[in-house]
């Protein structure tokens, strides 16, 4: 009940903010949409919701229909702690994702890749030490929820270096909606899904445990890594280019 609220709270308030935005553009003499521009991006993007909730969900099923209780129970604290880094991304993402529309607007296209390579920066600094930690000391990690969690050491490894791309790929998929290639992220999150709906059918085979941590650390790598080909073929950025924080 909670999050049906919220998530009607969020709807509300966006449709709100949205149409108080279209009053004020209406005030200075624009008062043209084009809903049918809306639609183009808004098709993508509810695909990609449904893929990334399918990415999330369908390896945990798997492994509660083929596993064990335990080996659920285990990859539960594993990939919750794994995911932990994941909130950075989300607090860079939120100031990086309006500049990056704004200055695409404007056709800055040094300041956006400047931008880009800042963020990624950034988020690679701060989730490198912890995600680092998770790989090197993962029984000690999970030691912390009790002994008998230090059976998902090897999958919160495997959790870890997958979301060790996703930080290092740094906001790939956010300056792909922000100009306008949604399309484009939608290819990169449909080849992911896939993978990991290929990968949590060997789980039926016995790969239990390890094979679940693989099904969600291997398509979300891939998921960034071919957001970032896209990055690079169609808006001529390179994320990672970090010689030019040095220029």
């Amino acid at each position: 009940m909670a999050y049906i609220l919220s998530a009607l709270m969020a709807l509300l308030l966006g449709w709100g903010f949205w149409h108080w935005q279209l009053s004020r553009q209406g005030k200075g003499g624009n008062t043209h949409f084009s809903y049918s521009q809306l639609l183009r991006s808004a098709g993508p993007l509810g695909g990609i919701s449904v893929l990334h909730l399918l990415m999330q969900w369908v390896p945990l099923l798997a492994l509660g229909a083929f596993g064990t209780s335990a080996e659920v129970g285990l990859f539960g604290v594993a990939i919750r702690t794994a995911t932990l880094t994941s909130l950075l991304l989300v607090a860079v993402n939120s100031i990086a994702a309006p500049k990056f529309a704004a200055l695409w607007a404007k056709g800055d296209h040094d300041a956006l890749q400047t931008l880009a390579v800042k963020s990624t920066a950034l988020i690679t600094l701060l989730a490198a030490p912890i995600l680092l930690c998770f790989i090197l000391f993962p029984s000690f990690v999970l030691g912390l929820f009790g002994g008998d969690f230090k059976d998902g050491a090897t999958a919160l490894s495997i959790l870890a270096v997958g979301q060790f791309v996703n930080a290092a790929t740094g906001s790939v998929g956010f300056l792909l909606i922000m100009t306008g290639h949604e399309r484009q992220l939608w290819k990169s999150v449909a080849l992911a899904a896939l993978s990991a709906l290929l990968m949590s059918g060997l789980i039926m085979g016995g790969a239990g445990l390890t094979m679940a941590a693989l099904a969600v650390a291997v398509p979300l790598a891939l998921q960034n890594i071919l957001s970032s080909f896209y990055v690079m073929r169609y808006l001529r950025i390179v994320p990672c280019n970090y010689s030019l924080l040095f220029r």
